[in-house]
């Protein structure tokens, strides 16, 4: 029995390629590509990850032609930070370009440790974007609506 690809030629290669190495030992690389607009507009994020759900080191470039040329990497916040003396970590999320609205719509969560790091109250936002990710809303934080049960009986 001859096997598909014995018998006709592939329409595509699939090659396993490194995005982004490790900086040094105990360092994570992280690297995120996303459309970021209606047509061929991209973004590309890059951070490393020295603790847990903390970016450091964070930079965004932009592509208009689908990732043939990119802008030069701006520098964003790192998403570990003090308020006093508690701990915030903030993990930026996927984004979505809705083509109806017009909007890029942005998710990350916000986490506050307790009881010594033993546990997180986690919160998850989210916030748009008019000009491909450039400015933001204010952050509206998703809550929970109330829940009524519903009983189905059969006959």
């Amino acid at each position: 029995m001859a096997l598909p690809w014995h018998v006709n030629d592939p329409i595509i290669r699939v090659e396993k390629t490194l995005t982004l190495k490790h900086p040094r030992p105990g360092v994570a690389a992280m690297a995120q590509i996303s459309y970021i607009g209606p047509g061929l507009e991209q973004e590309e994020t890059r951070a490393v990850e020295v603790i847990s759900d903390a970016a450091e080191e964070i930079q965004r470039r932009v592509s208009m032609d689908n990732g043939r040329t990119w802008s030069e990497f701006e520098r964003l916040p790192n998403t570990q930070y003090f308020i006093g003396d508690v701990e915030i970590r903030e993990g930026g999320g996927p984004s979505f370009y809705d083509a109806s609205a017009g909007v890029l719509l942005g998710l990350w969560l916000r986490q506050i440790p307790v009881r010594n790091y033993a546990q997180w109250n986690c919160f998850t936002y989210w916030r748009i974007s008019r000009d491909l990710g450039r400015t933001w809303t204010r952050p509206q934080q998703f809550t929970y609506e109330k829940v009524t049960t519903l009983i189905l009986r059969t006959p």
